[in-house]
């Protein structure tokens, strides 16, 4: 999936650029029919750049590209973390479920936990509330 993202960003980004490039090139050029001649009419038409109008058109249409191609890569970049933290947890998981509880129970403690009064329940620091319904807050 995060290689995906990435590869999608970038054709993101080249068919921005391509698309900008075409739309700043037809649509930045104007033309004016001119008319001349007493009997016969001449019809002319003449082809004029208008740069303001091709650059706002590029930086119209590149912009938007270049901003969904940044988030697919911050995506493809997010996915990338987790799968290496899914990693870790994987490997470190086997080891703490070897750990004897009494072991498992004062590396909690030394790390911030806390024990339930109620049902004698060891939570990690970051549990507000135990298993037993019992608030952290309880304890202050």
């Amino acid at each position: 999936m995060k290689k995906a993202c990435y590869g999608l960003g970038i054709f993101v980004i080249v068919v921005g650029l391509v698309g900008a490039v075409i739309l700043a090139y037809k649509l930045g050029v104007t033309v004016d029919i001119v008319t001349s001649g007493s009997y016969y009419k001449f019809t002319e038409t003449v082809s004029n750049r208008d740069w303001g109008t091709t650059i706002g058109i590029f930086v119209g249409v590149l912009f938007p590209s270049i901003v969904l191609a940044v988030m697919l890569f911050a995506f493809s970049d997010i996915l990338e973390k987790l799968d290496a933290q899914a990693t870790i947890i994987e490997k470190f998981t086997p080891l703490l479920k070897n750990m004897p509880n009494e072991e498992l129970e004062k590396k909690i403690l030394a790390d911030g936990g806390w024990k339930c009064p109620e049902c004698g329940n060891v939570n990690r620091s970051y549990t507000n509330e135990c298993k037993c319904g019992l608030k952290k807050d309880f304890l202050r």
